[in-house]
């Protein structure tokens, strides 16, 4: 009688097919999902209003950053027991100068009030209405009673 060896049958296996294949291997791409692109945050700006300013009750400590099309402010004010409110203005009217420039008023009405105390808040507004056709920039004056002048270079993509 014949003694068969494990390397033998193994041979036997692989050659009648019926022993261990390699997995196939498959040259599709892998399926994704295509990511969509998440639109903008749309800024929370307030929005500039037309005309000049009502109230110049004075401001203090007023500082300026611009973030995309908004303009933020921040601003110190006495009485501050009770929020204070700004609202920003301008005339629609341009500097002649090159690049244009525009003068912006901030309104603030002091509340009358036994308060002593310095209150801080802060608010932005959108500039989009400032852009100059055929121009990518607009030179900002603010104007705040109390305070200094600030300007602000608005730089913005021409269309």
């Amino acid at each position: 009688m014949k003694t068969w060896h494990f390397p033998v049958f193994a041979l036997l296996l692989a050659v009648a097919g019926l022993g261990c294949k390699p997995k196939q291997v498959t040259t599709e791409p892998a399926k994704t999902t295509p990511m969509t692109e998440m639109p903008a945050p749309v800024p929370t700006c307030n929005p500039i209003l037309r005309g000049s300013a009502p109230y110049r009750d004075p401001l203090f400590s007023v500082t300026t950053n611009l973030d995309g099309d908004c303009l933020e402010i921040k601003y110190d004010y006495h009485n501050g027991c009770k929020h204070h409110d700004i609202e920003l203005y301008w005339s629609g009217e341009w500097t002649e100068s090159i690049p244009p420039g525009a003068k912006l008023y901030l309104s603030h009405q002091d509340i009358e009030e036994e308060c002593k105390d310095m209150g801080r808040d802060k608010k932005a507004f959108d500039l989009q209405p400032l852009r100059y056709a055929g121009v990518g920039q607009v030179v900002i004056d603010l104007i705040v009673e109390g305070g200094k002048l600030q300007r602000v270079n608005y730089v913005y993509p021409m269309k």
